[in-house]
């Protein structure tokens, strides 16, 4: 029987649900820090500047070094950039029916609105 899996992470820990779900946050603010760096800066030494990190440690976010970095420094780093880190758990029997109500309210909004007839030209 095949195992499906929500996320790379989960897959790759199967037997270890912490550190799958470790690596997805580490993964998520690695992400945004890689985006606001390359949005806000034309070069990894003004990034790194205004950071207060060296440029190496700039250049491991943009190619996505997870690795070398800790949830706690990622975000110290993303509360330098301006942004405000949320974490909400989440039991997964939550998640999926949160999931299928949010679908079944998208279908019976798509089912009320009014639908377009075609008109045609004379």
């Amino acid at each position: 029987m095949t195992k499906i899996y929500e996320s790379a992470f989960d897959a790759i820990f199967d037997d270890d649900k912490e550190q799958a779900e470790n690596l997805k946050i580490r993964a998520l603010l690695l992400l945004e820090l890689s985006r606001f760096i390359a949005r806000e800066f034309e070069v990894q030494k003004e990034a790194a500047k205004f950071f207060g990190e060296k440029q190496p440690t700039i250049s491991a976010i943009v190619n996505g070094s997870i690795h070398r970095f800790t949830i706690d420094k990622l975000v110290e780093l993303i509360s330098k950039a301006g942004y405000e880190v949320q974490i909400r758990p989440v039991k997964p029997a939550q998640a999926k029916k949160r999931a299928a109500v949010k679908k079944a309210a998208k279908a019976a909004l798509q089912k009320a609105a009014p639908k377009k007839q075609a008109v045609s030209k004379k």
